[in-house]
């Protein structure tokens, strides 16, 4: 028959990591079970360790999902652990527990470098980021200034491009939220402007645009830019991110890049 008993319950002073405040540590046995309370100056990530030889003794982990945590006030906790749930038989003479409590951090500033990949188009360019909390800017583009005033539709009678002529100038700026932020990821969504002008050499039976570079209205898109995804983090400082963008509601693209947060 599985039981607790505990004859001599010991608390080791709680570690306290990134200057957070624990006070008031308390440990208890109530029926089959091990509460433990005390009092944090602000929410916290806590770990709850145990051993079962002394204050000197190997420390365990308390496993999280036997745990029932309760805010009884801004500053008050209460950790109930099932015992027997974790470790069946419970009975010693010397036990120790162990209070680790880190304070979240909330790394307020981002940047990322990265790509974008048109779905479409086969088109590749590079995507830049700067963050400040839960807002951001971002920049998208390939870099590829065109200067022509010609403009020309693809379906126009007697025209035609010249092969292996096509050029894509793509630019757009956006101003977007991270949503959910937590310590190994968020959510982001954007919106702004951008453009996708598309130019190739023309051959023409119109002399005035026969050779020129122009602009094909038609595989050219500009207007609202939308974009969403994911930023996941595999340290406090380093993360990559994942995510899809659509201009003007033609032109989709994946995206993606590097994350360095501080």
């Amino acid at each position: 028959m599985k039981r607790i008993l505990l004859y001599i319950l010991l608390l080791l002073p709680c570690t306290l990591l990134h200057a957070q405040t624990v006070t008031n540590v308390d440990a208890r046995q109530e029926g089959q079970n091990i509460v433990i309370t005390f009092n944090m100056d602000k929410p916290t990530d806590v770990s709850l360790y145990y051993s079962t030889s002394g204050k000197y003794g190997t420390y365990k982990l308390i496993d999280s999902k036997y745990l029932s945590k309760q805010r009884i006030s801004s500053t008050e906790y209460r950790y109930t652990w099932d015992v027997l749930g974790q470790c069946g038989d419970f009975s010693f003479n010397n036990v120790v527990f162990r209070v680790e409590a880190k304070e979240i951090k909330t790394m307020p500033f981002l940047i990322s470098f990265g790509g974008f990949y048109s779905l479409i188009n086969n088109e590749l360019g590079t995507i830049y980021k700067i963050g400040y909390k839960a807002v951001y800017l971002g920049l998208k583009t390939n870099f590829l200034i065109i200067e022509s005033n010609a403009k020309l539709q693809s379906t126009a009678q007697g025209s035609y491009y010249v092969k292996n002529s096509e050029e894509v100038s793509r630019w757009s700026a956006t101003l977007g939220l991270n949503l959910l932020r937590h310590e190994r990821f968020s959510f982001y969504t954007g919106l702004g402007y951008g453009f996708r002008n598309y130019y190739a050499t023309i051959l023409s039976p119109d002399a005035a645009q026969n050779g020129k570079i122009c602009k094909i209205t038609d595989n050219s898109a500009k207007g609202l830019e939308m974009e969403c995804g994911v930023n996941l983090f595999m340290s406090d400082y380093f993360g990559y991110s994942i995510g899809y963008s659509v201009l003007a509601f033609k032109y989709s693209e994946l995206t993606g890049g590097i994350i360095l947060r501080w």
